[in-house]
């Protein structure tokens, strides 16, 4: 007998698809100056870190756009049935966790941001950090070691959340990976004439002093996590730690809602068991309407 769920996120993943291509076809594709690291590392150029930590995509896709389009969008599939996994092995219902789902696509840091710029590896990172938490969470923690190690060439902060969101030791083994790796490969250590990069602390205090002075703070901190501030109140130790461990890096790198977007699973969790289910289906309306207004 097939499984409900499978079916489901099988779903849910087409669905996560069909919204990319939607923004695709509005939008287009375009490189961002990351991208433009990751073409140079599938390249077999060296980067500077932390791009040279996150080998894996560059490697499988090089500079070829129709590779980075077709893993990109897989895995924006992957992460829509990834992230009802997720809900379900926490112990949400069905109806939960789908909002879960639509909360995130909703979301500009996860479907929108990739189908826009193909040649990222946010959301490769967040499927692989979700798939590895459900796997530890059903209890294969031996798969989810394994996977883990995989991961963790994806995106060093893989292995990390994919703790987090487990509760779990057993993912940060992923983190030895990652440091043979930043032991063994050649970084690029040259003046990139690039401030975020050169002066990352000082840029991004900056960047923030310069959001409390034109007075769009609110906005710029509050807007990326829409409804799962909701989440808050679910006095959830998982749920805390996440929201710390993605906002910490805010004070050495920019794009906040691109950091923050580690906490919103965790945090989107927690909001829709504090949400009565007559509600559940305005959160999503809600939240896109919350994270367009960020500025």
């Amino acid at each position: 007998m097939i499984d409900i769920h499978l079916i489901i996120s099988l779903a849910i993943a087409w669905a996560f698809t069909a919204l990319a291509l939607v923004h695709k076809s509005r939008y287009g594709l375009h490189l961002s100056p990351d991208g433009e690291y990751y073409f140079r590392a599938g390249r077999g150029e060296s980067v500077p870190v932390p791009y040279s930590l996150r080998p894996l995509v560059p490697i499988v896709c090089g500079e070829s756009w129709s590779a980075w389009y077709y893993v990109t969008y897989l895995h924006i599939g992957l992460l829509g049935g990834a992230s009802y996994l997720l809900g379900i092995s926490l112990g949400l219902n069905v109806t939960q966790a789908i909002t879960v789902s639509a909360c995130i696509a909703m979301s500009r840091s996860f479907v929108k941001m990739q189908a826009y710029f193909p040649a990222l590896v946010d959301a490769h990172a967040h499927a692989w950090a979700m798939m590895i938490a459900v796997v530890a969470l059903n209890g294969n923690i031996a798969l989810s070691m394994v996977m883990a190690i995989v991961g963790a060439l994806v995106s060093e902060k893989v292995p990390v959340f994919a703790a987090i969101y487990a509760w779990s030791w057993a993912p940060l083994i992923g983190l030895l990976a990652t440091a043979i790796y930043f032991i063994m490969a050649r970084h690029d250590n040259s003046h990139q004439g690039v401030d975020y990069l050169d002066k990352p602390y000082e840029t991004a205090i900056k960047a923030i002093s310069k959001r409390f002075t034109d007075g769009t703070w609110g906005v710029y901190f509050f807007a990326p996590l829409g409804v799962a501030w909701i989440g808050i109140l679910g006095n959830s130790t998982p749920a805390y730690v996440a929201l710390v461990c993605a906002a910490l890096p805010v004070l050495r790198a920019l794009d906040y809602s691109r950091l923050i977007a580690w906490a919103l699973p965790l945090l989107l969790v927690d909001a829709v068991k504090l949400t009565p289910t007559p509600f559940l289906p305005m959160l999503p309306i809600i939240h896109q309407y919350i994270v367009e207004t960020e500025c």
